[in-house]
């Protein structure tokens, strides 16, 4: 590595640690280290007073595409009804993609120029049956790199609890750089449940191993996922966007959704500003 490219990798870290301090997220970077996952409060999001609402806009939406009957207890297949592209369904969703902390997480995790992966949202209703462990790393093969490809941010937008059918994940397993295998998929008893009030963050970088418990209560368990990737990593959802809402947000937003990507050129070639970033990500973990 040449001193430039020694002299940026300290500058980023120092820079992305420093914004970390500010927000006093000292203690979930540890977290995510050790764990290979964190959970941070509402008190943190600074977005407590949309919670309910985007909650409510997300079984509206449900509803609508025939996913629950009128007492919102009946869902497809026992398990959860999915949602996707969120950031096209409302004001709201585009809110949660740009918020300061999830993106100073995501920056530490994946460098200043991570992308959006994807947009989902599940609404939950009773069911006796478990999530099996998975990673988000799909498509990597094994051995996984030590460095985050992706990472997903699970936005709780009802109280978690482990008969509420939350999240369970595996502490640890991230270091463990492979996909669980056919049995291990199925070893519920190694996940640790993530109980958490409504309106927390669940970070969880691609490697980690993760679940869901069965939903034994009534009503709903109401769920926001948002991804993050380096931007080398086609993303799962077309990041084509409306110039309107790209207009009303801050340029951070039209940057995640592709707005400096090189690739994908046609006859007229690449854009070579485009490409700097690019060689900066290629000297460090955190671009």
């Amino acid at each position: 590595m040449s001193i430039t490219g020694i002299a940026q990798l300290v500058g980023d870290t120092k820079a992305a640690y420093e914004r970390i301090r500010a927000k006093g997220l000292e203690r979930h970077i540890a977290e995510l280290d050790i764990l290979g996952y964190t959970v941070v409060g509402p008190e943190l999001l600074g977005m407590t007073d949309r919670v309910e609402e985007t909650r409510d806009l997300l079984i509206e939406l449900a509803t609508r595409e025939g996913a629950a009957d009128k007492e919102y207890d009946s869902y497809l297949a026992g398990l959860s009804y999915e949602l996707y592209a969120l950031f096209r369904q409302g004001r709201v969703f585009e809110e949660w993609m740009i918020n300061p902390t999830i993106l100073e997480l995501g920056k530490y995790l994946l460098g200043d120029n991570m992308i959006v992966n994807n947009s989902l949202a599940y609404v939950k209703g009773k069911t006796d049956k478990h999530l099996r462990l998975h990673s988000d790393t799909l498509m990597v093969p094994e051995p996984l790199p030590e460095y985050r490809h992706l990472i997903n941010m699970t936005i709780a937008l009802t109280d978690y609890t482990m008969d509420g059918g939350c999240v369970g994940i595996v502490p640890g397993s991230h270091k463990l750089r492979r996909h669980p295998t056919a049995d291990e998929a199925h070893m519920y008893e190694l996940m640790v449940p993530v109980e958490c009030p409504a309106g927390s963050l669940i970070v969880m970088p691609g490697n980690t191993w993760h679940g869901a418990y069965p939903k034994k209560t009534d009503g709903l368990r109401v769920t926001l996922v948002q991804g993050y990737s380096r931007r080398y990593l086609a993303p799962y959802v077309a990041l084509d966007m409306d110039p309107a809402i790209v207009a009303r947000n801050p340029p951070e937003f039209a940057r995640l959704f592709g707005s400096e990507l090189w690739m994908g050129f046609g006859e007229d070639g690449v854009d070579t500003q485009l490409m700097v970033p690019s060689y900066a990500s290629a000297r460090s973990q955190l671009s």
